[in-house]
C-alpha cells in the first residue's frame, strides 16, 4: 500500500504529463475548473444519512478540468460534511503541478467571501459562483470603494503602502493581510452585477459547470471502469 502521500504523488505525476501532452498539443488543460460532489451510497457505520439527498453517505469532491472533463484533484467527505472551503487547497495542490486555472464555476455552497477575495487576488481566478442570497443592503460601487480606501489607509506605515493605487491593487493587498471579508463583498457585488446587467456572461461561464456534473455521472457509472470500456479508451 503507498498510502495517501505515495497517492497524492502519484496524482501530482500524472497531472503534470497530463499538462506537458496538452502544452505539446495546443489543448487548454485546468484553465476553466468545476466543482461539485460525487455521492456514494454506503451502510457503513460511519457513513452518514443526508437528507438533502436522502441516502446513507460519503460524499467525494472533485475538481475537473472543463476544457478536457478530466478530474484533477479531490478527495472524501462525510455524507453531510461542509466542502465549501476546499477549492483553496484543491487550486494549492494544482500549482505543485504548475496547473493555474484561469476561472472557476462553482456551485452555491462555494459562495463565500473567502472564496471571491481568494479566488480573484491571490489565484487570479474568475469566480463564476452560484449566489443564494442577496446582500441584506445592496451596496454600490462607490461605498465600497469608499471602504476599501479608509481600511488601506490604516496600513500607511506598511513598506509596501503606496498611496496611489487602484481599488483592485488595494484589495489584493488587503487579502495579503489577511483581511478577506471586504475584499469578497467587492468582488460578490462585482459577479452578481454582472449576474443582473450580463446574464449572457456570466451564466455563460457559470453554466459550463454542467460538464462537471456530466463527467461525474460518468465516473459514477459501473461501467466507467470495466474492462470492456477501459481497453476500448485505450
Amino acid at each position: 500500500r503507498i498510502g495517501k502521500e505515495g497517492i497524492d504523488s502519484l496524482i501530482l505525476e500524472v497531472l503534470n504529463l497530463l499538462r506537458e501532452a496538452g502544452e505539446r498539443n495546443g489543448i487548454k488543460f485546468g484553465e476553466t475548473v468545476g466543482q461539485d460532489p460525487m455521492v456514494y451510497e454506503s451502510n457503513d457505520k460511519e457513513a452518514a444519512y443526508n437528507g438533502h439527498y436522502e441516502k446513507q453517505m460519503y460524499k467525494a469532491q472533485a475538481m475537473s478540468c472543463l476544457d478536457t472533463q478530466i478530474p484533477l484533484f479531490g478527495d472524501v467527505k462525510g455524507g453531510t460534511e461542509y466542502a465549501g472551503n476546499d477549492t483553496v487547497p484543491y487550486l494549492e495542490n494544482l500549482k505543485a503541478a504548475d496547473l493555474r486555472p484561469k476561472v472557476a464555476c462553482l456551485d452555491g455552497e462555494y459562495d463565500t467571501l473567502e472564496n471571491f477575495a481568494l479566488l480573484n487576488t491571490k489565484y487570479k481566478c474568475e469566480s463564476y459562483i452560484r449566489m443564494h442570497t442577496p446582500e441584506i443592503v445592496p451596496e454600490t460601487e462607490k461605498h465600497l470603494k469608499r471602504e476599501i480606501k479608509e481600511v488601506y489607509q490604516k496600513h500607511w506605515n506598511c513598506k509596501s503602502f503606496s498611496p496611489d493605487v487602484t481599488t483592485e491593487q488595494r484589495v489584493a493587498f488587503l487579502v495579503e493581510k489577511g483581511e478577506l471579508e471586504l475584499p469578497g463583498r467587492y468582488y460578490r457585488r462585482k459577479y452578481r452585477n454582472m449576474a443582473i446587467n450580463n446574464p449572457k456572461k456570466f451564466y455563460g461561464q457559470y453554466h459550463r459547470r454542467s460538464l462537471e456534473e456530466t463527467q461525474n455521472s460518468r465516473l459514477l457509472d459501473p461501467a466507467f471502469l470495466s474492462s470492456e470500456t477501459t481497453f476500448l479508451a485505450f
